[in-house]
């Protein structure tokens, strides 16, 4: 067992005002870049003033980033002293407890947990450092002269538009504005891959280092009132009796999530260029819509250049932190170049994945989703520089999204519905892509599929959805998965991830058929008797160990043909009238 005062002397042998000390040169620096004045190119006349405005307008470029990039230091050196000061005083407060007699246990527990945390959020804000790259070498060395009057189109712009005007500006005006209007930049839909990943990238960087600032100041300051008060920093209820901490405490609660979200965003990043894939990050949103839980979209190969491009749109309960599609992502990706070369596979999330509260019950999210997941493909077919074949899947609730989007347009050439509680259509004829360009795909024991028979979420009330014959779907082999639970997330692997590939390379011919919704009654019927008989030749046949490995995969199968029959059931009875929800699986999806 560690020894509380020497982990208590090791994270009080640091200080905070040691750290904040290295702001002077950084403040000094970031003065003098601010004050510097170029001089006027008017005295200047014929190539000579073309030559030295290339070069102060090179100047200014550099200038600007220089000083953005030491803004953004100087806020990761505030918010480390910041984040000493908060573990330093949580520090403080062990040791006392502990030498008035606190067990050491608990003790070393609570500062052993302070150390892990802060060495976690040095090796964050380290990340952020290093994210920074030189400026003056790298701008200086670039030809070209800076337009005047440019302007960037508004967020929501047409994408073919925007492609257009960003064709038009010459290499030096396009890296004055990365360099200068990152965040800008990164929101706009049409822009070719590597300058949203260059832009989205600093987002991402510069986030985590602004919020994770605001955070720690606000802490600073929450104590501060408090125990200015004579409060207790850390009791929240007390807190909130006062109009000034209670609104510090709502700024910490959104500080905190984007610090949150931002983190998550980072790793995702990170995750996906470990991939060994030459990665994109299209699209990226600290808040995002609704439940300000963020956006993401990465990007595995370059989808401007890329002939098959897949764009996986995930489901219930998936955030920038649980559930990201990254491996999917990469899994389909690999399997795509077996066939043929010339892929990009995109994991999406542009949407309110629902919780598990009554928000999974409507399509307010999907209809949502839908929209922009719309638009992004948009704006992926006008940055592209070749024709692209373009699949998007939709699994579980984001099988809604996709619906939806479809029902409005989507510019996909296949859609695929894994593990679907309905798409929002009730035929094919209603979704852009067309007959023969549908897909669906369903595990034996899918308990959403079961619980909502596919169709929960048909716009108009009809109890058909798209693994139903009249839909018009065409329905690929899923692995038979005889665990109900893990019936609902195969559809990325074996079978299921081979068919998704052909799908998304065009190649129909090589899909395996499903068989949609079966009968579950005569399944369970088979499947028992089936069983029974296999083990009865075995027993006699002496062979009491295969018999007995058959009655016991016998059984497997009952328990989940059961399953299946209750659950669908309940799926008939949502038909009907769907007022059994809240007491069945349909939440699940």
């Amino acid at each position: 067992m560690s020894d509380p005062e020497e982990l208590y002397a090791k994270l009080a042998s640091g200080d905070a005002g040691r750290v904040l000390a290295t702001l002077e040169p950084l403040s000094a620096a970031r003065t003098a870049l601010e004050s510097v004045e170029l001089p006027a190119v008017s005295s200047w006349a014929g190539d000579a003033a073309v030559e030295f405005a290339r070069r102060v307008t090179v100047s200014r470029t550099a200038l600007s980033t220089a000083t953005g990039r030491l803004t953004d230091a100087m806020s990761v050196v505030e918010a480390v002293a910041s984040a000493y000061r908060t573990m330093r005083g949580a520090a403080d407060q062990a040791i006392r407890a502990y030498r008035s007699g606190a067990p050491t246990a608990e003790v070393t527990e609570v500062l052993t947990g302070l150390r892990s945390s802060y060495e976690d959020v040095l090796r964050s804000y380290a990340t952020v450092l290093r994210g920074f790259e030189p400026v003056f070498t790298t701008v200086a060395g670039r030809p070209g002269t800076m337009p005047a009057g440019v302007t960037i189109p508004p967020p929501g712009a047409d994408p073919g538009r925007v492609a257009e005007w960003w064709r038009s500006l010459s290499q030096e005006t396009r890296d004055e504005l990365l360099a200068s209007r990152f965040d800008t930049l990164g929101r706009l839909r049409g822009l070719p891959a590597p300058v949203l990943d260059r832009a989205n990238r600093r987002r991402v960087e510069s986030d985590l280092a602004t919020y994770s600032g605001e955070l720690s100041d606000l802490n600073e300051r929450i104590t501060e009132r408090a125990l200015a008060l004579g409060l207790d920093p850390s009791d929240e209820g007390a807190l909130r009796e006062d109009p000034g901490l209670a609104d510090l405490l709502d700024e910490r609660l959104d500080a905190s999530r984007r610090v949150d979200n931002a983190t998550s965003a980072s790793a995702r990043v990170a995750e996906a260029t470990r991939s060994g894939y030459d990665t994109y990050v299209l699209s990226y949103d600290v808040d995002g819509p609704g439940l300000r839980e963020g956006t993401l979209a990465i990007a595995y190969g370059d989808p401007d250049t890329a002939t098959n491009v897949a764009v996986l749109v995930p489901g219930t309960l998936t955030t920038l932190d649980y559930g990201f599609p990254n491996h999917e992502a990469q899994a389909l990706r690999a399997s795509m170049d077996r066939i043929e070369p010339g892929n990009s596979t995109i994991a999406w999330l542009g949407y309110d994945a629902p919780t598990w509260d009554t928000t999974v019950a409507t399509t307010d999210d999907a209809i949502d989703g839908a929209a922009s997941l719309k638009a992004d493909v948009d704006g992926y077919r006008a940055a592209a520089s070749v024709g692209q074949h373009v699949t998007v899947l939709g699994h579980s609730y984001g099988s809604v999204a996709v619906g939806y989007a479809a029902m409005d347009g989507l510019a996909a050439d296949d859609i695929a519905f894994l593990g679907s509680p309905g798409v929002g259509a009730s035929s094919v004829d209603q979704l852009s892509p067309g007959a023969g360009h549908v897909w669906a795909g369903v595990s034996e024991h899918d308990p959403i599929v079961q619980a909502t028979s596919g169709s929960w979420f048909t716009s108009d009330g009809s109890s058909v959805g798209p693994y139903d014959e009249s839909f018009g779907a065409n329905q690929f082999a899923v692995p038979d998965e005889s665990d109900l639970v893990s019936a609902h997330l195969v559809y990325y692997s074996d079978e299921s991830l081979s068919n998704l590939a052909d799908i998304a390379t065009g190649d129909y011919d090589a899909v395996t058929a499903g068989p949609g919704q079966e009968d579950r009654m005569g399944d369970l019927v088979s499947d028992v008797g089936v069983g029974l008989v296999d083990a009865s030749g075995e027993a006699l046949h002496g062979d009491w160990d295969a018999a007995w490995n058959e009655l016991a995969g016998t059984g497997r199968e009952l328990l989940n043909d059961v399953g299946d029959v209750v659950i669908g059931g309940t799926g008939d009875l949502v038909e009907a009238g769907k007022s059994v929800y809240d007491n069945t699986l349909g939440r699940l999806f």
